[in-house]
């Protein structure tokens, strides 16, 4: 019924916000056909990887249904409004390299699902052995600006740039970065 179809898209919306407001970066793997809801979750990915034989749409309409798990607040952040609206009023489905042009996803891979799971794996490791503190901060200010002004948004920089330039984390890469840049000489 539609009530609980309701509650369900409600379950499922906490997982997604969860996601969204996570401070840690997310990467999606897709390979295949990603429509409806899937389209949602790869949209609420900091980074989406695809295969080459991927395809990518909205089929919302197709089966007389609006579109939910954020389409409608995300695709058109990652594409813009007429876009969004292209493929969410058609019958559209885009090949990989549309998605990527388009801005649908970060990167498209060959190699089939293997080769879509191992490069989302290397992304998701280079975040787990980088700067992770700073990816999180980085990933929170861009998912948190809508709700700011240009001024407050430059204020959230400024504090947050500065609590990072105080921790061991920074202070260590900010050295090494320093080292490299001069030749190795301190």
């Amino acid at each position: 019924s539609g009530s609980e179809v309701e509650r369900l898209a409600r379950t499922i919306n906490r997982g997604l916000l969860a996601l969204l407001e996570s401070s840690i970066p997310v990467v999606a793997a897709a390979h295949g056909t990603t429509a409806g809801g899937g389209l949602g979750l790869l949209l609420a990915a900091d980074y989406a990887v695809v295969g080459s034989d991927s395809r990518l749409g909205s089929r919302y309409a197709n089966v007389g249904l609006t579109p939910d798990l954020a389409v409608t607040a995300l695709l058109p952040r990652a594409v813009g409004e007429r876009r969004a609206l292209q493929l969410l009023l058609t019958d559209t489905m885009l090949v990989a390299r549309q998605a990527l042009e388009w801005g649908l996803v970060a990167e498209v891979v060959e190699g089939g699902r293997e080769g879509v799971v191992r490069r989302a794996e290397e992304v998701a490791r280079g975040w787990a052995d980088g700067a992770s503190h700073a990816f999180g901060e980085a990933k929170r200010l861009v998912r948190s600006r809508p709700a700011r002004t240009i001024a407050q948004q430059l204020d959230e920089e400024a504090r947050t740039i500065g609590a990072a330039v105080d921790t061991p984390d920074a202070r260590a890469r900010i050295q090494a970065f320093a080292a490299r840049s001069s030749g190795g000489a301190r």
